[in-house]
C-alpha cells in the first residue's frame, strides 16, 4: 500500500487533505459511532469515542 501511496504521491497525513481539523474530531467520532455501518464491525471490534478520536489525532 505504501508502494502505491509513494508512487502516486499521495498525502500521508490527515493535515495534509482537506479534512476535519482536531478542533472538529470529536463531532467526527460521534457520527462514525452513529453509522449503521458500526453495526458491521468485527466481533471484538467495540470502537469508543475516545479510540476514534485518537486514531484521528494519530492520523493528523
Amino acid at each position: 500500500v505504501e508502494d502505491v501511496r509513494d508512487a502516486l504521491d499521495l498525502p500521508t497525513r490527515l493535515r495534509d487533505v482537506d479534512g476535519p481539523e482536531p478542533a472538529e474530531f470529536p463531532s467526527v467520532a460521534e457520527a462514525i459511532l452513529a453509522d449503521s455501518f458500526v453495526a458491521n464491525a468485527p466481533t471484538g471490534l467495540e470502537p469508543t469515542q475516545d479510540a476514534i478520536e485518537g486514531v484521528l489525532e494519530d492520523a493528523y
